[in-house]
């Protein structure tokens, strides 16, 4: 049998790439439930889907938040992929954009696509996927054909993601859209309340 001291050592390393793979922004490293504001109707209804998620009460695998720019949306998704890192749980916080660019940095005709297929499956496979400002990305044959693909494999196998857009759904692919828009597999929030500013420690999206 192992010993403690290397079990130990295990979990703290197994913990380190956990924080390292959910790939917070530095401002949102200790975004909380707890610290989300509620004092708008639609962010006590978002709070509320967002909890649920978390403890897996929710009757959906998936939760897309929709609302304009500064409304929470981020700060959300970093809870929810912090509370999941928390407790073990292989959660990945994406920018849609940045995850993209970098997805498409792997492609690397001397390496042929053993770094693609290893960064893509970062994304596809996680155990939680937070993708944070669907819609914004550069819409190419590419970018569209690589978020189809990964949303696909997510609906497919029933993995739990959680999407923010600022977006009709009508306005994404249409493939993507029916994907979102299936009532079996995503619980849809829509949030109006207005841009706030949660804490004077966050910066930039929220």
């Amino acid at each position: 049998f192992p010993c403690i001291c290397t079990l130990a050592q295990h979990e703290k390393r197994y913990s380190a790439w956990l924080w390292q793979e959910a790939r917070l922004p530095d401002g949102f490293r200790e975004a909380s439930m707890e610290t989300f504001n509620v004092a708008h109707p639609d962010n006590a209804r978002v709070k509320a889907a967002a909890v649920r998620f978390i403890t897996g009460e929710i009757e959906t695998p998936w939760l897309c938040l929709i609302g304009s720019y500064g409304n929470g949306k981020t700060h959300v998704l970093c809870a929810i992929v912090r509370s999941f890192a928390g407790r073990g749980v292989h959660a990945v916080y994406a920018y849609v954009p940045a995850m993209l660019k970098e997805i498409q940095g792997a492609i690397d005709p001397t390496t042929a696509t053993a770094r693609y297929t290893e960064v893509f499956a970062a994304y596809q496979r996680s155990s939680v996927l937070a993708l944070d400002d669907l819609g914004v990305e550069q819409s190419t044959e590419w970018s569209r054909a690589t978020m189809e693909e990964l949303v696909d494999y997510r609906y497919r196998e029933c993995l739990p993601t959680v999407i923010s857009t600022n977006r009709d759904i009508s306005d994404l692919s249409p493939r993507i859209a029916r994907r979102i828009g299936d009532r079996r597999m995503c619980t849809v929030v829509v949030n109006t309340a207005p841009a706030w500013n949660n804490r004077s420690t966050e910066k930039g999206r929220i």
